[in-house]
């Protein structure tokens, strides 16, 4: 521990007893990154830390990781077949203000899922804009706009199951599986009539895993597409109109890429033997 010992002596630099790195909050505030003393990002990177930002999940109960587990041991032998007929789906908000959080730590290199490395984070911040959207290998919905921001789950058949997810089981046909999360107004009893009568095969969903859904990394894809735009964005408006030419210009590669969900699948399933009880973030 005489690396992380000599850490603490550098003002602005916290070390706790896991041997997590960070800058002491507020500590950038007071003096510019560029004018940390290089000393400090020497030592850092001769001990075998890079500055990265954290990774952040949702909380997670014992039941919660349990059942991503073993979900993860029953589908980790679909192939990319299997996985082609799947409509990935799910709401995302996105904001007219940036996310100015984000802090850099200092860690070593293949510990992004380690419980000191990860920032717990609720899923939904207070946001201006809910939209909905569905990827599959080779194929995407229009990004739709909730209106008002609040989804019911009339609205959910009315706007989503018929006029898209509908589409998509007849161009795939039998095999079609659809992926939606457990949200109230995805689970009531209307919503799974019009999906039995449609002929709709839902795919069952573990509680708390948006990181098991692809869609999550085209959402990230899609809000920094936003952020780099040359214009600013004042109003609601600007922030549909920017999303929706956004969510077009995506390559389909991308979505394709983020598609491959079955090689993480494999990747949690082949760690079956972590104790899930204690540390494992990722599961």
């Amino acid at each position: 521990m005489t690396f992380h010992n000599d850490l603490k002596k550098f003002p602005g630099i916290v070390v706790n007893d896991a041997g997590f790195c960070a800058v002491e909050p507020g500590f950038e505030a007071r003096r510019r990154k560029a004018d940390l003393p290089k000393t400090v990002a020497r030592r850092l990177r001769g001990g075998g830390l890079y500055a990265c930002r954290p990774d952040v999940c949702i909380p997670l109960t014992r039941q919660h990781r349990t059942a991503r587990l073993q979900w993860c041991r029953e589908h980790h032998n679909w192939t990319e077949q299997d996985w082609a007929c799947v409509l990935f789906s799910d709401e995302c908000r996105f904001s007219l203000s940036s996310d100015c959080s984000r802090q850099l730590i200092w860690r070593e290199s293949g510990t992004a899922y380690r419980p000191e490395n990860i920032q717990e984070k609720d899923r939904y911040p207070t946001c201006s804009i809910m939209v909905w959207a569905g990827i599959m290998i080779n194929g995407r919905t229009r990004l739709h706009v909730v209106a008002n921001g609040t989804m019911t789950s009339q609205r959910y058949i009315d706007e989503v199951l018929l006029p898209h997810v509908r589409l998509f089981r007849g161009n795939v046909g039998d095999k079609f599986v659809f992926m939606d999360d457990n949200a109230t107004c995805h689970r009531t009893l209307a919503v799974q009539d019009c999906l039995d009568s449609e002929g709709i095969q839902r795919l069952v969903w573990p509680a708390r895993s948006p990181n098991l859904n692809p869609i999550e990394n085209v959402w990230d894809a899609l809000g920094r597409q936003v952020a780099g735009r040359n214009y600013p964005l004042t109003n609601k408006n600007t922030l549909i109109r920017a999303l929706t030419e956004e969510w077009d210009k995506l390559p389909q590669q991308l979505l394709d890429n983020g598609n491959k969900v079955w090689y993480d699948v494999w990747n949690v399933a082949s760690h079956s033997t972590v104790d899930i009880s204690r540390t494992d973030n990722f599961l």
